[in-house]
């Protein structure tokens, strides 16, 4: 078991970082991606860095050419 290191995360700027990593796979496949939104969160940068990036490696393997892949950022109202 690994112990999570949460700490406050700006999204849109993981995000961002990944999407530049990405954007050569994704523009070899004819696609094109994208982050909208702002948020802050609490969680483990290096587990929720790779979450984003297995989304993005699915999105991408699996998304038809002239496609835009977006990241929606969005904050939820508390319930």
């Amino acid at each position: 078991q690994i112990a999570l290191r949460k700490e406050n995360l700006e999204v849109h700027t993981t995000a961002q970082k990944l999407i530049e990593f990405y954007s050569p796979l994704a523009e070899e496949k004819g696609l094109t991606l994208r982050c909208d939104g702002e948020a802050i969160l609490c969680a483990d940068p290096v587990l929720f860095q790779r979450l984003l990036g297995n989304l993005l490696t699915n999105a991408i393997a699996y998304s038809l050419p002239h496609t835009t892949i977006i990241i929606q950022i969005e904050t939820l109202a508390d319930k």
